[in-house]
């Protein structure tokens, strides 16, 4: 009896005299995620599917969480990676949580985070983008009410400049991304390319040399903006779920998989 144990077991190689119409044909994803979205993406996935991280996302921390922040009404967090921050701030800072304001998340992704610590989030919207948390906000908070925003720092500004028509809202910066992209020249080529966030498609410099699957419709039109001649697919949920979904149906039917110029 032969028994294999472990991932590693999915990169072995075939045996040279195995006949090439035996060897599984393999879907290969170039991905823009972070390690953990990476990581709940690929889970989901059978072995005739392959991620490969293209770019490779390192998280700077900028300022933390004190004190005094928590002396508003409602706290913002928009990413896991944020809520992590923020949950080490309060450990490390001993902040008390019985004094806690209301917290708002823009996903359910970003609940888990706090919630694995104990933390309930006030105000989850069901559709993790941050114009519905907006809008969500807007009629949960009483109006004047002060939120605090806890973001990255190339995240844009077009989220408090909407709520500041009726809140005073501040923004701290918990920390930056800095991307760096592999050497292509030494990757397998894709049949899709795959973007969670604004900031990573800003971040790729090179022609987009497959069809690109976008997890929202804020990601697809920096896409289009960035890349208009890319093909663009949405997920078919704002989620690591969402995307695997995605992925492995367009791994199974190469027709849903649009020719260059299109869209969907």
């Amino acid at each position: 009896a032969i028994i294999l144990i472990g991932d590693v077991v999915k990169e072995a190689r075939l045996p040279q005299d195995m006949a090439e119409k035996e060897k599984p044909q393999r879907f290969t994803v170039w991905t823009t995620f972070t390690d953990d979205l990476t990581a709940r993406v690929r889970r989901r996935l059978p072995d005739t599917i392959r991620l490969i991280p293209v770019l490779e996302a390192a998280h700077e921390r900028v300022e933390s969480a004190k004190p005094r922040d928590l002396e508003t009404d409602w706290i913002v967090l928009t990413s896991r990676r944020g809520a992590g921050f923020f949950l080490e701030d309060l450990k490390k800072q001993k902040l008390d949580l019985r004094k806690l304001p209301k917290i708002a998340v823009v996903g359910k992704a970003t609940a888990e985070v706090l919630e694995e610590a104990g933390l309930y989030p006030d105000l989850v919207p069901e559709t993790a983008e941050t114009p519905e948390l907006v809008r969500e906000l807007k009629r949960a908070a009483e109006p004047g009410s002060r939120i605090l925003l806890l973001r990255a720092r190339e995240a844009d500004h077009e989220m408090e400049t909407a709520l500041e028509t009726d809140f005073r809202v501040m923004r701290k910066d918990l920390y930056d991304i800095r991307y760096s992209s592999r050497d292509l020249k030494r990757l397998p080529g894709p049949d899709l390319m795959a973007f969670a966030s604004r900031s990573a498609v800003r971040a790729w410099k090179e022609p987009v040399p497959c069809p690109v699957l976008c997890i929202s419709d804020i990601t697809a039109s920096q896409v289009h903006q960035d890349h208009p001649e890319a093909s663009v697919l949405l997920a078919d949920e704002i989620s690591a779920a969402g995307l695997a979904e995605t992925i492995i149906g367009l791994s199974q039917a190469e027709s849903a998989v649009p020719e260059p110029g299109s869209a969907r």
